[in-house]
């Protein structure tokens, strides 16, 4: 699968999933940064697979997800974090839109998911995870976070940190399970709809 495929996936889950999401400029302008790591899992004829991609940032993918050649140079500096299970006025249960249908492909792997982290000298950092509507409830978000953790481990992290509204609890549990606690409450993190975050972190 082509790096252009993937980075369409992202745009249009972004816009299905999330309430605070990245338009395209500021998810090129973070892809592209040597410290930002990608982690796909993709649906195909032997199962699951998960790996990391790279060279995401490619200039040739527009808002809609079509192609283009325009040099994306916006900042990601007001570009709200959210996570896989983020819930809104606008999702379901399971913390996704109830109409979210992120991009379909042809070819043998099909993207159902995605977890994008930094790492800075040692400071980790989850940006955003997101599992397709289709896929939910069957570990998918466990295994995103399972590569990154052995990611972080190789790259020898010192810490990870997260943000996740204080009303998901879904997504609270999932981190608890591998060693994120709370530090403390940041006060009107989110914007679409307005809520407060929880810092989490674990220290290797």
């Amino acid at each position: 699968m082509q790096e252009t495929e993937i980075l369409n996936y992202i745009v249009q889950c972004e816009k299905s999933v999330f309430g605070d999401f990245w338009d395209i400029d500021g998810l090129r302008k973070t892809l592209e940064r040597d410290f930002c790591h990608t982690i796909v899992a993709y649906d195909g004829p032997d199962g699951l697979s998960i790996g990391e991609v790279c060279d995401v940032a490619t200039n040739d993918v527009t808002e809609d997800g079509t192609a283009d050649t325009e040099d994306g140079t916006a900042t990601t500096e007001n570009a709200a974090v959210a996570d896989e299970n983020m819930p809104t006025s606008e999702t379901d249960e399971s913390g996704m839109r109830p109409d979210s249908g992120c991009a379909e492909y042809a070819g043998e792997l099909r993207p159902i998911g995605y977890l994008i982290y930094t790492n800075v000298q040692g400071e980790a950092d989850i940006i955003r995870i997101a599992v397709d509507t289709a896929y939910r409830k069957h570990g998918i978000g466990s295994k995103l976070m399972e590569e990154m953790m052995a990611n972080l481990r190789a790259e020898r992290a010192e810490k990870l940190t997260l943000e996740v509204r204080l009303s998901n609890i879904a997504a609270q549990e999932l981190y608890k399970k591998y060693g994120l606690k709370l530090i403390y409450v940041r006060k009107a993190y989110y914007h679409n709809p307005p809520e407060d975050a929880y810092i989490m972190q674990v220290v290797f």
